[in-house]
């Protein structure tokens, strides 16, 4: 898993400038240690990949914009506003189910561990990620207060989320700085 992931969005598939660019921003963050998931792609292209793989349209799900052209941004929001329409939010909750599944058979089948995995394990951050990533897709939801807006949880519901979320993200972004042999999502009980 990477510690964050970028998407470089060109106008064509060959840009030379946006070669170097992604180049040099790559060996910054890892010279910073950093686990980079990265990708130069079109609209079109970024579009068919998510077609193509889940854990592309997931990241679409949770994009952001964080520097460059806006227009070609706003390009591929609208692209993908399209193609969320004509993805069935059942099948997705149910490949992200099964992936949750697994890495719970991975990191630890139950939430009572001694040393539980914060980020991977049963009950942690990427539970809950998966949680808002369901319904961020079946809901058309940009966020928690638009879950509660929509309905779909009530605001007792999402109050009680929030510490988990803030506690968890807090664990997971603290283990991102530490030396890469020593990175992990669990918390170990000889170093309390």
């Amino acid at each position: 898993m990477s510690d964050i992931d970028l998407l470089v969005l060109t106008a064509a598939d060959s840009d030379p400038a946006a070669d170097v660019i992604v180049e040099q921003l790559l060996y910054l963050l890892w010279d910073l240690g950093l686990k980079v998931g990265h990708a130069k792609r079109t609209v079109t292209d970024t579009i068919r990949s998510s077609r193509e793989d889940h854990t592309i349209l997931t990241g679409l799900i949770e994009m952001r914009f964080i520097g460059g052209d806006a227009a070609l941004y706003r390009k591929l929001e609208t692209a993908f506003q399209k193609e969320l329409g004509r993805i069935r939010p059942g099948d997705f909750a149910e490949i992200k189910l099964a992936e949750r599944d697994a890495r719970h058979q991975k990191h630890g089948a139950t939430r009572y561990m001694v040393e539980p995995n914060v980020k991977e394990g049963k009950g942690g951050l990427r539970d809950l990620h998966t949680l808002f990533w369901i319904a961020k897709l079946a809901y058309r939801a940009d966020s928690i207060i638009d879950i509660v807006d929509k309905g779909v949880l009530r605001e007792t519901e999402a109050a009680a989320l929030l510490p988990r979320s803030v506690f968890s993200g807090r664990c997971d972004a603290t283990s991102t700085f530490l030396p890469a042999g020593r990175r992990s999502g669990w918390i170990s009980m000889r170093k309390c």
